[in-house]
């Protein structure tokens, strides 16, 4: 079974709002991730583990994209994308 980048109802709405360029950004290093999973190289390496929100996060310039991961279904699921200065707000 190969890995699979899932995109949230709410991430879908965030890559929407932002610039055309941030969302390439954003969804081109997604896609890297999952390529790279697809070789053997587990997901987590490319992310950070926030322990206080028990989430992953993806940084992209200014933006962080938060992200869980399931190993058994092979999914790397993209929940939202926020601009790093509100990125926290909202999380506990």
């Amino acid at each position: 079974m190969a890995w699979e980048v899932i995109i949230a109802p709410n991430m879908e709405e965030d890559l929407k709002k932002l610039e055309e360029q941030i969302s390439e950004r954003v969804k081109n290093k997604l896609g890297e991730i999952k390529k790279q999973a697809n070789k053997g190289i587990d997901p987590e390496h490319y992310l950070k583990w926030i322990n206080k929100y028990e989430i992953h996060r993806l940084r992209t310039g200014d933006y962080r994209t938060f992200i869980d991961i399931d190993h058994n279904q092979k999914n790397i699921k993209a929940l939202t994308v926020r601009k790093r200065d509100k990125a926290y707000k909202g999380w506990n």
